[in-house]
């Protein structure tokens, strides 16, 4: 584990960090802008187009399910939020390349993921055989030794080819409140809230970019708290990379899975994290 962590503290230590713990890019790279670079990569580090076609043993709702699962244990933990995005990038590439056999083993993996996570955003990171130890279903440590959870770490690095430094929702919405100036947290907090939703959702994962949903979440923040007309067109108009009828059909389909949070058994997580956001998709009459 020890040469695992100096090999993720290398990568780390060869970038150049960007504000509000978000990814990151190289060095070189300076010179663009950063949603510039992430817009030129993000293709190249998103899962595979339906990858639970690949996966025989693993439905729609056992990914969203191990995503809200996944929200709350990090939600329990305290982190950073980059870190439970990129996490989920994390689990949903691996899927598109490794068959898991149980959803057992999926949640494993999971937790591995977010290990991981941590140990590129956080200032700590959990110890996996611990979460496994303390998790309320029951799988426990008794299952894996610390040798045989080493094991899933380096096959999950390996799959991936060790590129996990990589432009998540997250990292787009940062970078749109910056270039636009959005200053408002509860702006900032609406718009992560529709960041989660469409990570709690697989269709959504694989249907659109992630730059895509970070423009949609803020657009559909617009129109929830009922922003201007000309302020919503000048913000399309400053994003013409994504067409407008496909922001405003995605922010819509954004603000229908939202609107769920409350009667739904998934996104139960998000219902507690953001339950202001929520009472304004729902206001009292």
């Amino acid at each position: 584990m020890a040469i695992i962590a100096k090999l993720l503290g290398f990568f780390k230590n060869k970038v150049h960090h960007h504000s509000d713990n978000n990814n990151v890019a190289p060095d070189q790279e300076q010179e663009e802008s950063m949603y510039a670079f992430y817009k030129r990569i993000e293709t190249q580090n998103r899962p595979s187009t339906d990858f639970l076609s690949f996966q025989p043993q693993l439905s729609v709702y056992a990914r969203n399910s191990l995503v809200d699962w996944l929200t709350s244990l990090h939600f329990s933990l305290d982190l950073f939020q980059p870190t439970l995005f990129l996490a989920v990038n994390i689990v949903d590439r691996f899927l598109s390349v490794e068959v898991v056999s149980s959803e057992h083993d999926l949640k494993q993996v999971a937790i591995v993921a977010l290990v991981i996570a941590c140990k590129f955003e956080e200032n700590w990171s959990p110890s996996a055989l611990t979460l496994m130890e303390e998790d309320e279903d029951g799988y426990g440590s008794t299952y894996y030794s610390q040798q045989q959870i080493d094991a899933i770490e380096i096959n999950i690095l390996q799959k991936l080819g060790w590129k996990l430094l990589v432009p998540t929702i997250h990292s787009f919405l940062v970078e749109i409140f910056e270039s636009c100036g959005y200053r408002d947290q509860d702006f900032k907090d609406m718009a992560f809230f529709f960041g989660e939703v469409a990570l709690n959702n697989y269709h959504a994962t694989i249907s659109y970019s992630p730059s895509t949903l970070a423009v949609s979440a803020i657009y559909a923040t617009m129109c929830v708290l009922k922003e201007s007309q000309s302020s919503k067109l000048k913000f399309l108009n400053t994003n013409q990379s994504h067409s407008i009828g496909e922001v405003a059909f995605c922010a819509g389909m954004l603000q229908r899975l939202a609107s769920m949070a409350l009667t739904g058994k998934l996104m139960r997580t998000l219902a507690e994290k953001y339950s202001d956001q929520i009472l304004l998709l729902h206001p009292k009459k």
